[in-house]
């Protein structure tokens, strides 16, 4: 379950990153610079090659997503599918 989690995170976050970025017209050293990463890191979460950080994703939340409740209910719902709707405290 836990390796389910973070594969299907791991592929929305990426999407999401590399569409906000275009969005805003940034290269990925610039928005790696807005995410307080080294631009090799950042390109490997774009590619989908690991999870962001907390620190990362947080930056990322506050700073860069246009749409905050929106993105966290898209998390929920993939850790609900990942868990066969079966998370302990819903």
């Amino acid at each position: 379950m836990n390796y389910t989690c973070k594969c299907e995170l791991r592929t929305y976050m990426s999407q999401c990153l590399a569409e906000t970025r275009k969005k805003q017209n940034l290269s990925q050293t610039k928005f790696s610079e807005l995410l307080m990463m080294d631009p090799r890191s950042y390109a490997d979460l774009e590619h989908g090659q690991c999870l962001c950080c907390t620190l990362t994703f947080v930056l990322f939340l506050v700073f860069c997503c246009k749409d905050r409740d929106a993105l966290l209910e898209d998390v929920k719902s993939l850790i609900l599918k990942a868990c066969n709707g079966g998370y302990p405290i819903s």
